[in-house]
């Protein structure tokens, strides 16, 4: 995966660097792969520059920032930017189950648990969900209702790989 990730980050460079560029897409690409090379703080940078190259409602740009933010354990924040992208595009199940994260880590469990729930019903095939949703109904002391997660997870497992990347590929549903 690095490897990918350094070729696109060489190729995408010179198109990132003109600081005049109309088309937010490169820009938001290399926020996203900075994200996923660690490199967060230059991520930041560069999804706030989307956000001032797009003003307004990016559901992309505010779902893959408040991504990054969570791995940054800034969740106040990640919360903020992950409820902009489901406001500007209602029914975002990998928006709504990182919510679910950002709001299970700073122990607001019962929204988190609705956050997650809400993404299970706009994406039924995505396994995501139900692992988180089993680990907080555990910590709820529902045992039987994280079972029943678990096993819905083990059961789509298989078939759910790279949801995130996805997204850039296909977009938004």
């Amino acid at each position: 995966m690095l490897g990918r990730s350094a070729a696109a980050l060489k190729i995408l460079a010179p198109l990132v660097a003109d600081l005049e560029q109309a088309d937010s897409r490169p820009v938001l690409l290399m926020a996203v792969l900075k994200s996923q090379t660690g490199d967060y703080q230059q991520a930041s940078d560069y999804f706030a520059r989307v956000e001032k190259m797009q003003p307004g409602c990016n559901a992309l740009a505010s779902y893959f920032y408040g991504a990054t933010l969570l791995r940054m354990h800034r969740l106040p924040e990640a919360q903020a930017e992950l409820q902009g992208a489901i406001r500007c595009h209602p029914r975002f199940a990998l928006a709504e189950y990182r919510l679910g994260e950002a709001l299970s880590q700073q122990g607001k469990l019962q929204d988190a648990s609705k956050a997650l729930l809400q993404a299970t019903r706009d994406d039924p095939a995505l396994a995501e969900p139900y692992y988180a949703l089993a680990q907080i109904r555990q910590r709820l002391g529902d045992s039987a209702g994280a079972r029943e997660a678990m096993a819905q997870f083990n059961r789509l497992q298989k078939r759910s790989s790279g949801a995130d990347q996805s997204l850039l590929t296909k977009g938004l549903p």
